[in-house]
């Protein structure tokens, strides 16, 4: 599982400070991307959904690229019918070209009727006028002389560069988790991206677009990605309430290792996590804590030089994480005391070797720290 963070790119958070230090403050971190979100204007009635500023999302990632080197920048979601295609192909294209291939374009047909009304586009058509646009900017995206006559919009005789530098373009998640959504997920996406969505519903749309892509004839289905409101609570807190209704994963780290085991099991590849946070500050805290509890042991699971590990292991050091806060030692002159959810052993402080059964981990007592099994074995003689 990758994780990414959402970038508060609208709401209380949306100043350009917040926005370009959480990017950066991510990457340090070792997460694997950063998103935004997409609106163009704000109704009165969705003020307290959206707030008052809402910063562009292709602006404000092409901002973020040149701020990081190595993070995947993506929308959740881009609401496609707002643009003109040629326009929005073009701007994609560009900054896929200009970050070195980092662009992960999510992608929606947009819920606000009084938004839609604003921009001219027809509430009742905005699915078809989605399908339409997706076509087109696929049909700029990859052909040499590019054409195309549709209902809302026609071209030819052009040329059009930059390609993405993506082959044989950005990969297309699409949001939502209406019946439109998995249809438009299981025909044309690399991955479908709801938001919020608690185990059941994930693996029900699962199933469904499943059934439509073996009707299709399509051979593999497209991966599971969530983005999730998440908040680490201290002892004592409880669960803010969000913005976008759904399931919060919130909790103490130890209640973070099941929610999170849940939604691994149901086969989600890539989470991004809308961290909920009061201020600036306190977004970098628990952006912090959380990737604290990342796996940063050396052999198999070093991270390449200068980017510290946050995706593939991280569920496992989770599950290390709450292993070590319920490990107690205590030294005495030989042995050494170990309380494992209140059971209790006498080892010799070289024996204690606590593995991780199915990870290839293990707890080293006397550091306190994760690392690969057989490479502790092999140091202990074991």
């Amino acid at each position: 599982m990758n994780f990414g963070v959402w970038l508060p790119n609208c709401r209380h958070l949306a100043t350009p400070d917040i926005i370009r230090g959480a990017a950066v403050r991510a990457e340090q971190l070792g997460y694997d991307s950063v998103w935004v979100s997409d609106h163009v204007v704000v109704p009165h009635a969705n003020i307290v959904n959206f707030g008052e500023t809402v910063f562009d999302p292709l602006v404000t990632l092409a901002v973020v690229a040149g701020a990081t080197r190595r993070v995947r920048l993506g929308t959740t979601v881009l609401i496609v019918p707002y643009r003109n295609a040629v326009v929005t192909a073009k701007m994609i294209a560009s900054l896929d070209a200009l970050s070195g291939g980092r662009v992960v374009l999510g992608i929606g047909a947009g819920w606000v009727a009084a938004e839609s009304a604003a921009l001219g586009v027809p509430f009742a058509e905005r699915g078809a006028m989605t399908d339409e646009y997706l076509a087109a900017m696929q049909e700029l995206w990859t052909s040499r002389a590019p054409s195309f006559a549709g209902k809302y919009t026609r071209f030819g005789g052009l040329v059009f560069e930059p390609k993405p530098l993506q082959k044989p373009h950005p990969p297309i998640w699409v949001g939502g988790h209406s019946r439109a959504a998995l249809r438009r997920a299981a025909r044309l996406g690399a991955a479908w991206h709801p938001i919020n969505r608690p185990p059941a519903e994930l693996q029900a749309g699962q199933a469904e677009i499943a059934r439509l892509c073996q009707a299709s004839g399509r051979a593999t289905p497209p991966a599971l990605t969530l983005r999730n409101d998440l908040r680490v609570l201290r002892p004592g807190q409880s669960a803010p309430a969000s913005t976008h209704g759904g399931r919060v994963l919130a909790g103490e780290p130890a209640a973070l290792v099941e929610q999170i085991g849940e939604l691994a099991a149901c086969g989600v590849e890539h989470l991004v996590l809308e961290f909920l946070a009061a201020d600036g500050r306190e977004l970098d805290a628990q952006m912090a804590v959380f990737a604290e509890l990342r796996c940063t042991s050396p052999g198999p699971y070093a991270a390449p030089r200068g980017v510290e590990p946050m995706g593939t292991f991280f569920v496992e050091a989770l599950l290390a994480a709450a292993l070590l806060r319920a490990l107690s030692v205590v030294p005495t002159e030989r042995r050494r005391v170990v309380t494992i959810e209140g059971q209790v052993a006498e080892r010799d402080a070289a024996e204690v070797l606590i593995t991780l059964e199915g990870f290839g981990l293990a707890v080293d007592p006397v550091q306190r720290k994760l690392i690969p099994a057989l490479q502790y074995g092999a140091a202990n003689g074991h």
